[in-house]
């Protein structure tokens, strides 16, 4: 899901993965996103997985940004039940919504 407010400048990309996240697909199409999303005023990404993929889809997600040069990106991983959010201060932890 593509999402962006009338100006222009909030951005959110929604996306679900049902089979892990370990493929190189997965990985350059989630790096183009966020890397779109930090060309953006305030941008949002939200990686919906099942309960079982939660722990790896933070650590993959932390990572990535963090390789990438991405932390003005909002990092979201909604897992079934809870939506948990990446803080973008020093600590880099994870946070119910």
């Amino acid at each position: 899901m593509y999402a962006r407010d009338s100006v222009g400048r909030a951005r959110v990309i929604a996306e679900a993965k049902t089979r892990g996240l370990d493929s190189a697909h997965t990985e350059r199409q989630v790096a183009a996103f966020l890397r779109h999303l930090d060309e953006s005023a305030d941008g949002l990404f939200i990686l919906a997985v099942p309960g079982a993929f939660a722990d790896r889809a933070k650590s993959f997600l932390r990572f990535l940004q963090a390789s990438l040069n991405t932390e003005s990106v909002r990092i979201a991983v909604f897992d079934e039940l809870d939506l948990w959010f990446l803080e973008q201060t020093e600590g880099r932890k994870w946070h119910l919504a």
